[in-house]
């Protein structure tokens, strides 16, 4: 199981890199992700990476990092796991 920390939300969303959910989507692990400032959790399994996509962004970012391959950004609706 990954962790991954998001710095906000926005309007309810979570957003995370394409390559970080298709890696562990093939990878067929869960994530776990926390958000700074907010108290909680959510979790998400390897089906759910794929089923739970609220939106998928049109434009492509480009990685500051020498050789990174360009991504998109996935988001997922925020519900906390209880």
């Amino acid at each position: 199981m990954k962790n991954i920390k998001i710095k906000r939300l926005y309007k309810d969303l979570i957003d995370i890199r394409s390559d970080v959910v298709e890696k562990h989507y093939t990878a067929k692990e869960s994530v776990t992700i926390t958000v700074d400032g907010i108290s909680g959790k959510m979790t998400l399994t390897n089906d759910e990476l794929n089923t739970r996509i609220s939106k998928v962004s049109s434009k492509s970012f480009k990685s500051q990092f020498p050789g990174g391959k360009p991504y998109k950004l996935i988001s997922y609706k925020w519900s906390p796991d209880l």
